[in-house]
């Protein structure tokens, strides 16, 4: 048997360069959340098939995914990413990582008609995908029209309901995705995801 070529799988999964092939024991502990974060996220990668509807035996974890709350540096990216290849090596589950600003943008290019044959195939992939990573959300570009907060609530709410967790990293509270996108979001979020705190040091100066 051939050996597998992750830095392929890395590529197709769009995984940041600077995260690709790091897991959980390569994580440097700056900030004192941290070790409760890495436990979260691994009990999250260890038992993702009870997560996954099409193979889980307990449907209340069914698309239950994990939301990394922290501000700027404390490593929800990093964490995000080294979680989503957990995944991929311990169950060879499907990953890919997306910024939320990205992904919006992709969106929008689709509906419009004008977005090439990749960006398709991408936009198609977010509703498939064993484990969707969204970085960043709420820093994405919103307008009056509420598109972006309709977009980001239906795709967040029809992987749920299809059994399909999603990982999502985020600057802002819940309380302000209420505000941002839909007044019941953050009940939502509580239903949808593990929600893990990430505080201290601003790892990028460190």
């Amino acid at each position: 048997m051939l050996p597998i070529d992750y830095s392929w799988r890395w590529e197709t999964a769009q995984i940041p360069h600077e995260c690709r092939g790091r897991g959980f024991d390569d994580w440097k502990i700056y900030n004192p959340s941290a070790e409760k974060a890495i436990a979260a996220a691994a009990a999250f990668a260890a038992d993702f098939p009870e997560h996954y509807g099409r193979t889980s035996t307990d449907r209340s974890r069914v698309g239950k995914g994990l939301l990394l709350i922290g501000d700027h540096g404390t490593g929800k990216t990093t964490l995000a990413c080294m979680t989503a290849a957990e995944i991929h090596w311990a169950h060879d589950n499907t990953i890919m990582y997306v910024k939320a600003s990205r992904m919006l943008s992709d969106m929008r290019a689709v509906v419009a008609g004008n977005a090439g044959p990749k960006i398709v195939r991408r936009v198609a992939r977010l509703r498939t995908v064993h484990n969707l990573v969204i970085d960043d959300v709420g820093k994405e570009y919103r307008t009056a029209s509420g598109y972006v907060g309709a977009e980001i609530t239906d795709l967040m709410r029809g992987r749920y309901e299809d059994g399909l967790p999603t990982t999502a990293s985020t600057n802002e509270s819940l309380e302000k995705w209420d505000e941002m996108y839909d007044p019941s979001m953050s009940s939502f979020a509580h239903q949808a995801f593990t929600i893990v705190h990430l505080a201290g040091l601003d790892m990028r100066r460190v």
